[in-house]
């Protein structure tokens, strides 16, 4: 038991967690936080996989500046994205996708606008188990 008016003052320890703030990741092009050890990348399926079977790499890599953190040894949060509502009405899904699929909802709330796609439909679950799978071996070597 404690007692009443104890005070115990911790010191910091970056041992164990370089970043300590996990849980809250600055955004990949923050300057906020220059030292951040870790940060987040919301990656839309519609950035990813523009044409079926067609994955940009190439300008994921170059617009997030990508080879610049793996050489800070910068860790990601990547967080792959189907609906991200926001003020206008658009798709996250690629349009391939939403063209095989086209059984989604449209939406317009006070949360935002956008697309949600039906998540169980086999086509969209089949697509996205592919470009997961791609996700994992692209980013397997760093991150």
């Amino acid at each position: 038991m404690f007692q009443k008016g104890y005070t115990k003052t911790y010191s910091a320890d970056t041992h164990a967690f370089p970043n300590a703030q996990i849980g809250y990741a600055p955004l990949v092009g923050s300057a906020s936080i220059p030292d951040a050890a870790l940060r987040y990348l919301g990656l839309t399926w519609r950035e990813v996989e523009p044409q079926e079977g067609l994955f940009a790499w190439d300008t994921i890599e170059e617009h997030y500046n990508l080879h610049n953190l793996r050489k800070q040894g910068i860790h990601l949060v990547l967080r792959f994205l189907c609906d991200l509502p926001s003020g206008k009405a658009h798709l996250d899904i690629p349009s391939w996708l939403y063209q095989k699929t086209n059984d989604g909802v449209w939406y317009d709330t006070v949360y935002g606008k956008g697309y949600s796609p039906n998540y169980a439909n086999p086509l969209f679950l089949a697509a996205h188990h592919s470009v997961i799978t791609a996700l994992a071996a692209h980013f397997d070597d760093g991150f």
